[in-house]
């Protein structure tokens, strides 16, 4: 009984957490990922309640992550990555979002713009990631303070991977899905 009393007060105070997060950072995260949406969004277009559809397998540590790996590279090179996934999932709607952040939520996008995504991670200083309908996950990171080398770029899911591949094999891709 006091257990259950307890875990409600926990979730509870971890609701208020969350939507508090949400009032003082999300209208600024919303508008930075418009780029990456075929049109502008606003805090209300991100649900917060939405689960990722995708599991991402991240070890802490990008570069150790599975699935294709471009990590620690300039601003150019991650964009050379990200104009060749752009060719091949143009088109593709899925959910759109802030790699583990709960008080955002997810968008449901159609039309992503992945060049989008990197502007998005880049003015953020933090990981933009899409869930495509189809399965999978693109994530764009970036880490100002790495000078000269900010961005990583990583896409899981075994269809995704096989669909990607060649956009991460000139750019020192890692496999290990």
């Amino acid at each position: 009984m006091m257990e259950d009393a307890r875990e409600r007060r926990l979730r509870l105070l971890e609701a208020r957490e969350l939507e508090k997060l949400r009032s003082i950072h999300g209208d600024r995260l919303a508008r930075a990922l418009s780029g990456a949406a075929p049109s502008a969004v606003s805090l209300d277009d991100f649900d917060p309640a939405e689960v990722p559809p995708y599991d991402v397998k991240w070890s802490g540590r990008i570069e150790d992550s599975p699935g294709l790996v471009v990590a620690y590279v300039a601003r150019h090179d991650a964009m050379e990555v990200l104009r060749c996934i752009h060719v091949k999932i143009s088109g593709s709607s899925g959910k759109l979002g802030v790699f583990e952040n709960r008080y955002l939520g997810l968008h449901a996008c159609q039309k992503l713009s992945v060049v989008g995504m990197l502007e998005a991670a880049e003015e953020i200083n933090d990981s933009v990631i899409f869930y495509p309908d189809s399965g999978g996950a693109v994530i764009v990171d970036c880490y100002a303070s790495n000078v000269g080398s900010s961005f990583s770029v990583l896409a899981q899911g075994e269809a995704l991977v096989s669909k990607l591949e060649r956009c991460f094999k000139e750019r020192g891709e890692q496999r290990s899905e």
